[in-house]
């Protein structure tokens, strides 16, 4: 190992790309990387370069079981560090903060609720000048602009035992969608807030801030495609040049939040130039591929500092690289009406070629068969 490597582990749902994206640069650092999750199997826990897989179950278990086994893994791996793969990872992480034998890379319970709040987002956003998208906590009275976007303010909540770590956004286009939308929010134990939906450009500013308040690394992207449509996971993004008015309202807003580590800022430029912010992801996120790509490896960067083992800023990142999650990508073609099937479905392979992906790799191919035989058997489904 390395002088300046370390031992870290990674827990998740198992469904995780952003994991395994993390397991592949920390292992090319040098790092000894161990991945928990359900079962021991997992898109990441297949990858070559993973040195052992505990099974941690998920947090839909509640949060007891979870520690008794992280403790194991922990025991067992002697990891110095532990990363949450998902919100709910992140968020017991954070409640466990103090009674690990490991570092945990994230603020205190209190911060990280906080950040993951979207309602409290949103206000901290305002604060320091960011564009939001109008907003409600309860269905808007009187007329209302369709679509709109039902979410949870929090994906978990360790006050709630529910049966899903995720409570994804719904898109609304009726007032009895939206009350139903609520409703099933309501009944998973969670809060939700109506969202008007912007129409626009998609954007992501990703951050990595360390400990002492330096930036260490930071990713603009434009995100090119989504799935599912409109709302979904990035299936297609490049990196573009740094938006230095959004760069600083970003850095006004990790410091209002008391935020360190990594993050992924999402915005939706509309058609009047105002980018508005629509999603905080402080962990690993899922076109994570294309940041270590461009020349930013955050996942060891952010390690390094974590362990308080010397660590530089990054480069900034190579503009036009691009990235892609094939399968998805393909779904979304398939699926998209507005052009032509077939020429889609050849419009996204063509994309492929030269493009970094999220699981794809012929050095490293368990991961993909893994995703495939999930997809297949209805588990990445369930999850």
């Amino acid at each position: 190992m390395p002088a300046n490597a370390g031992r870290a582990l990674i827990v998740d749902e198992g469904t995780s790309w952003s994991t395994l994206c993390a397991v592949r640069a920390l292992a090319r650092s040098g790092w000894s990387v161990t991945v928990g999750c359900p079962g021991a199997r997992g898109i990441a826990a297949a990858s070559r370069h993973v040195d052992a897989v505990h099974d941690v179950p998920s947090l839909a278990e509640g949060i007891e079981p979870f520690e008794s086994a992280l403790r194991d893994a922990l025991a067992r791996s002697r990891a110095e560090v532990v990363f949450g793969g998902g919100d709910a990872e992140v968020l017991a992480l954070s409640l466990l903060h103090d009674r690990l034998d490991a570092v945990v890379p994230y603020p205190d319970e209190a911060r990280v609720r906080r950040a993951f709040d979207k309602w409290e987002l949103l206000e901290a956003a305002r604060r320091v000048g960011l564009g939001v998208p109008p907003s409600a906590i309860e269905a808007p009275a009187g007329p209302i602009t369709y679509p709109v976007l039902v979410k949870s303010r929090r994906h978990w909540d360790p006050a709630h035992r529910v049966d899903a770590t995720r409570l994804e956004a719904t898109v609304a286009t009726t007032g009895d969608e939206v009350d139903a939308a609520m409703a099933r929010i309501r009944a998973a134990g969670g809060d939700p807030i109506v969202q008007e939906f912007v129409d626009g450009e998609h954007l992501s500013v990703v951050l990595l801030r360390a400990r002492d308040g330096r930036v260490l690394g930071r990713v603009h992207q434009r995100i090119e495609h989504r799935w599912p449509v409109p709302a979904g996971w990035t299936v297609r993004a490049r990196t573009v040049p740094v938006d230095t008015d959004l760069d600083a309202g970003c850095r006004a807003l990790l410091e209002d939040l008391e935020w360190c580590g990594l993050v992924e800022l999402e915005f939706i430029r509309g058609a009047d130039g105002v980018a508005r912010l629509i999603d905080f992801n402080g962990r690993h996120y899922g076109s994570m591929e294309l940041a270590v790509a461009a020349g930013v490896d955050l996942p060891t960067l952010w390690a390094l500092d974590a362990t308080r083992r010397p660590v530089a800023p990054a480069p900034e990142a190579r503009v036009g690289v691009r990235f892609q999650r094939l399968g998805g990508d393909l779904r979304r073609a398939l699926a998209d009406r507005s052009r032509r099937t077939a020429g889609s479905v050849l419009g996204t392979l063509g994309y492929a070629w030269g493009a970094h992906h999220s699981t794809l790799r012929l050095r490293d191919p368990r991961p993909a068969l893994e995703y495939l035989a999930a997809t297949a058997s209805g588990r990445r489904a369930r999850a």
